[in-house]
């Protein structure tokens, strides 16, 4: 989630609709078509996340709208990066003294 919320740093929330003709978005709507094809849908946000972070003005918006359809993406990306921060990557994980 982390890259995700990377790729969204510059995007600020917005009711822009969600554009099913662009490449990506089909890409998505097939595989969620597909028997709830979820490993291949988060390939196509992580794609966008890459994208996003080289610059593709439209693909940061696309990513964040897109991760909405999975209930993902919804929170302030500085929010959660800056949570990350504080409680480490997974919290579940650290070693308890």
């Amino acid at each position: 989630m982390t890259r995700l919320y990377t790729a969204l740093k510059q995007v600020s929330p917005n009711d822009v609709p969600l554009d099913w003709m662009h490449p990506a978005a089909q890409s998505f709507k097939a595989a969620m078509d597909d028997d709830f094809n979820t490993p291949e849908a988060l390939a196509v946000l992580f794609d966008l996340a890459g994208a996003a972070n080289r610059g593709e003005a439209d693909a940061a918006q696309l990513l964040q709208n897109l991760g909405g359809v999975l209930g993902l993406l919804q929170r302030e990306s500085a929010d959660f990066l800056k949570a990350g921060a504080v409680a480490g990557v997974c919290p579940k994980l650290k070693s308890t003294p």
